[in-house]
C-alpha cells in the first residue's frame, strides 16, 4: 500500500541545461526591490521568488567574488536538477560560473505553482543578490537545450510519502548525501538537518510497520465494543480506520491527527481513547494502538505542528478537554549548543511519544540529554525487588499521610555525577521530577495516587574486545535507584511533619539557564542530609513492618446518599474526577485498619531518606518556610478549621498552600503563604494569581493572603476589590500570640 521513494535513474536524463543571455526589457524595480529584500531574509539556497507572466527567481550568491563574476558575465549557464526524497520532489537551478564551480543555487518545490508554470513553458527570469545589490537581470530557456524540462520532470517522478516542502529541503541538504552544496549552508543548518532526519526515521518506522516482515494484525473486527467505540469516540475510530485501511495513505492519516490541534474536543478523545482502549475492546488488535503511537510520534515533527522546527507540541492534561500548546524554542540556542536537540524524539515509548503537561516546567533553550550510559555510577547496596518493594510503599505512605505539598519548583541537590539538581513540580497527583546538568535534562514523573512511575530507559556500554563495538545492556539497577530517590525525597517532602530534620536550604542561583521556576523567585535550593550514591533498602522495610502488622485496606473515593453536601466535599470530589449528583455527598479515599493516629504520627516524624542512604552533615540554614507555612495551618487548626489539603501550583503561578475548611458553617478558605524578607512586599500581581486560584474552587470559596511582610497599597486595594484576606507579617504575629478568632477572618 505505501511504497518507498526511488532514486534518480541512471538511463534517462538527469538534468537539463539552459543558457541565459541579460534580458533586454529592464523588470518593474519595485518587483525587484521587493524580491532581493525578501531573499536577504531567507535561506542562502532558497533566495526568493514570484509567479509572474515569465517566472522570476532571485539568487542568492555564496559570497562576494561570486557576485562579482556573475555580474560581469553576459552568458551563464543554468543547470537543472529534480531531487525526489520522502517529504516530496525538489527541483534546483545552480548557476554555473565555471567547471563544476556554482556561484548561487536555488531549490523550489516541484509541487509550487511557480515550479509547474517554469516546468511548463521552459522559461524564466532571474538576477543574484548580494549585501543589498543586484545583478542584472537575465532570461533562461530550457527549450533549445538537449533534455526539457518536462521530460527531466516526468522521468524523476516518485512516490511522496507525505508532503512537507520544509522536511523535503533539509532532509536533501544531509551532508551524507554527499551533495555538492555544503559551502552553502551555515553551523545552524544542521539543527534543521536533525529534524528532517529524524523525521525521515519515523518515516521509515511506519513504512516498515506496514510491510510484510512485521505482518502486523491491522484488521477491525466487528463487536459490541467496536461499535460503542465507533458511538462514543468516532474521531478515534475515524482514524483507526484510516490507520487499518490498505487503500489509506500515510499523508491521510496524518492530516486526521492534525484536525485535533484546533479542537480540544477531539485532542481529549483521541489522547484519553488511545489510554483506555489498549487491550481493552475486543475486535481492536493492539497492533492499531501501536501503529497509531508511531503516527502520533511522526506528526509531532512535521513541519505544521513544529512551525518548521521552531516550537514543541506539548499536550496540557491539567485542563478538561485537554489542550494542545507549544513551547516556542530558542531554536538559536539550541542551534548553537545542541544542533542535535531533534534526536531525542526518537525515542518509542509512550511517555516519550505523548509530551503531557512539559510547557509547565521545560524552558525554551534545554534539551535532553542523550546518552546511554546517565546514571551508570548510581548503584543499589540491595536488590531490585526490595527497591521496588520500598518504592511502592513509600508512595501509599505519601498518598495515605501526606500533609504538605511540593513546592513548585523545589531544586533538591543530588549531587548525582551527570546532574547536580533534581527538580520537581507537582500538578495535582502528577509529580514531575527533572534531573538537570551541564549536558541537558532527564524527565519522568510519578503519581502518588495510581503508584505509576514514568522514565526513560536507562542503559549501559559495555566495550567488545573481539568486535571493537560496545554492546549495549539495560541497566534495571540504576532505573530502580533513581526511582528509590524519587520515592524517597516526595516522600519526605508530602509527609514529614518537621522538613527541617530532612533538608536545609540555601538562596543561590543553581544554573544559568532559564528554567519555569515560576514563583519560586528566592532561587532555594534544598539540600539533602544525605548522600545519594547507594541505597540500601533494609532499614527502611524493616520500618514498614509495624505498618503491615494489623490488617489495612483502602476505601476508594465514592458518592453515599445525604440531603446535603459541603463545598469541601464538593472540591474534593472535583479534585478526583467525580461529579456529585443531587441527593449524594462525597466520600474521599481513605483507609480502614492498620495503624492507630498516634503510631502514624511517628512515621510522619520519619524521614526515608535518612533511613536509605549515608547521612551528611549540613551547616546551611533551616528553611524559613516550612516553619511559616506549619504555623499558618496550625493557626487554622486552632481556629476551628479542618486543614486537609495543601495544593500544589500547576505552572508556579503562586497557587494555593493551605486550605481550610470549617463543619460548622460549611466555610472554606484557600491561602497562599509567602515567607519574604521584610524589605520584600506583596504587590497586586500575587493577590491576582489567588484570584486566579479561586476559580478552580466551589462557588462562596474565600482567598487568604498570609505573608512575613507586608502589602503594597495596590495590593491591598486588589484585594479589598476581591473579597481577598490579607494578613502581613504584623498581624500574622499577634494572631499566633492568641489575639486571632474566626470573627477576625470574616
Amino acid at each position: 500500500m505505501i511504497g518507498k521513494s526511488e532514486g534518480l535513474a541512471v538511463d534517462g536524463p538527469t538534468h537539463a541545461v539552459a543558457q541565459c543571455k541579460r534580458l533586454q526589457n529592464k523588470l518593474n524595480k519595485q518587483l525587484v526591490k521587493t524580491l532581493a529584500s525578501r531573499a536577504k531574509n531567507s535561506h542562502l539556497l532558497k533566495g526568493a521568488s514570484s509567479l509572474e507572466e515569465v517566472p522570476i527567481l532571485c539568487f542568492r550568491a555564496k559570497n562576494r567574488k561570486s557576485f562579482n563574476l556573475l555580474k560581469q558575465s553576459r552568458n551563464l549557464g543554468l543547470l537543472t536538477y529534480v531531487w525526489p526524497t520522502f517529504f516530496g520532489r525538489l527541483i534546483s537551478f545552480s548557476l554555473s560560473i565555471g567547471r563544476n564551480e556554482f556561484a548561487a543555487r536555488l531549490f523550489l518545490s516541484i509541487d509550487k505553482e511557480i515550479s509547474k508554470e517554469i516546468i511548463r513553458s521552459g522559461r524564466l527570469h532571474f538576477f543574484v543578490t548580494y549585501d543589498s545589490k543586484s545583478s542584472p537581470v537575465f532570461e533562461a530557456d530550457f527549450n533549445s537545450g538537449h533534455n526539457s524540462l518536462r521530460e527531466l520532470e516526468s522521468f524523476c517522478a516518485s512516490e511522496t510519502i507525505y508532503g512537507d516542502d520544509e522536511l523535503a529541503f533539509w532532509s536533501l541538504m544531509n551532508p551524507a548525501s554527499g551533495k555538492n552544496w555544503q559551502t552553502f549552508l551555515s553551523q545552524e543548518d544542521a539543527y534543521f538537518i536533525n529534524r528532517a532526519n529524524v523525521a525521515a526515521g519515523k518515516i521509515n518506522r511506519l513504512q516498515n510497520l506496514y510491510s510484510q516482515e512485521y505482518a502486523l494484525n491491522l484488521v477491525l473486527e466487528k463487536s459490541s465494543d467496536m461499535t460503542l467505540l465507533q458511538e462514543k469516540s468516532p474521531f478515534m475510530f475515524e482514524i483507526l480506520l484510516s490507520i487499518t485501511d490498505a487503500s489509506s495513505n500515510i499523508a491521510k492519516t496524518v492530516k486526521l491527527i492534525e484536525r485535533s490541534l484546533e479542537d480540544p474536543a477531539l485532542l481529549e478523545e483521541m489522547i484519553s481513547r488511545r489510554f483506555s482502549i489498549f487491550g481493552a475492546v475486543e475486535g481492536l488488535p493492539d497492533d492499531c494502538v501501536l501503529v497509531f503511537d508511531a503516527f502520533f510520534s511522526f506528526f509531532q515533527i512535521i513541519s505544521s505542528v513544529t512551525n518548521n522546527g521552531t516550537r514543541r507540541l506539548w499536550l496540557d492534561g491539567a485542563k478538561i478537554p485537554m489542550r494542545a500548546n507549544f513551547i516556542e524554542l530558542d531554536w538559536r540556542e539550541l542551534a548553537k549548543c545542541d544542533p542535535n536537540f531533534w534526536y531525542t524524539f526518537e525515542k518509542f515509548d509512550p511517555f516519550s511519544i505523548y509530551p503531557f503537561d512539559i510547557g509547565h516546567f521545560l524552558a525554551p533553550n534545554e534539551s535532553e540529554i542523550d546518552d546511554a550510559d546517565i546514571f551508570s555510577s548510581l548503584r543499589l547496596d540491595c536488590s531490585e525487588k526490595d527497591a521496588e518493594l520500598c518504592s511502592a510503599a513509600l508512595l501509599a505512605e505519601a498518598e495515605e499521610n501526606s500533609q504538605w505539598s511540593i513546592p513548585w519548583g523545589a531544586a533538591v541537590q543530588v549531587n548525582l555525577e551527570e546532574c547536580e539538581f533534581l527538580y520537581f513540580y507537582q500538578i495535582d497527583f502528577e509529580i514531575y521530577f527533572v534531573f538537570r546538568g551541564p549536558s541537558g535534562y532527564l524527565y519522568g514523573a510519578i503519581n502518588t495516587r495510581t503508584g505509576n512511575f514514568a522514565f526513560p530507559n536507562l542503559f549501559n556500554r559495555h566495550p567488545d574486545t573481539t568486535t571493537n563495538t560496545p554492546n549495549v545492556s539495560e541497566n534495571t539497577e540504576a532505573r530502580s535507584a533513581i526511582k528509590l530517590l524519587v520515592c524517597s525525597v516526595v516522600r519526605d517532602f508530602l509527609v514529614v511533619e518537621e522538613r527541617e530534620k530532612v533538608f536545609s536550604t540555601r538562596s543561590k542561583q543553581p544554573m544559568a539557564k532559564k528554567f519555569n521556576h515560576g514563583d519560586n523567585k528566592l532561587n532555594v535550593v534544598y539540600l539533602p542530609r544525605v548522600s545519594y550514591l547507594n541505597a540500601e533498602a533494609g532499614p527502611l522495610l524493616q520500618s514498614f513492618t509495624e505498618w503491615g502488622e494489623k490488617t489495612r485496606h483502602k476505601v476508594q473515593p465514592h458518592l453515599r446518599r445525604s440531603q446535603n453536601s459541603s463545598r469541601a466535599q464538593q472540591w474534593l470530589a472535583k479534585s478526583y474526577g467525580i461529579e456529585i449528583p443531587r441527593g449524594f455527598t462525597f466520600v474521599r479515599s481513605h483507609s480502614r485498619g492498620g495503624l492507630t493516629e498516634s503510631k502514624r504520627a511517628i512515621y510522619r516524624s520519619k524521614s526515608a531518606s535518612l533511613l536509605l542512604y549515608t547521612q551528611v552533615e549540613r551547616s546551611d540554614t533551616k528553611p524559613r518556610w516550612f516553619e511559616f507555612e506549619k504555623d499558618v495551618s496550625t493557626l487554622m487548626a486552632d481556629l476551628g478549621y479542618e486543614v486537609d489539603h495543601k495544593a500544589a501550583s500547576r505552572n508556579g503561578d503562586g497557587g494555593v498552600d493551605v486550605y481550610a475548611h470549617h463543619k460548622g458553617d460549611d466555610e472554606s478558605w484557600i491561602i497562599q503563604c509567602k515567607c519574604f524578607s521584610l524589605d520584600r512586599k506583596i504587590g497586586p500581581n500575587y493577590i491576582r494569581e489567588l484570584i486566579g486560584s479561586l476559580a478552580a474552587y466551589p462557588a462562596g470559596t474565600r482567598g487568604m493572603f498570609v505573608t512575613t511582610t507586608t502589602f503594597t497599597e495596590g495590593a491591598l486595594d486588589l484585594a479589598a476589590k476581591h473579597s481577598i484576606k490579607t494578613i502581613d507579617g504584623e498581624r500574622f504575629t499577634q494572631a499566633r500570640a492568641g489575639s486571632a478568632s474566626r470573627k477576625s477572618l470574616k
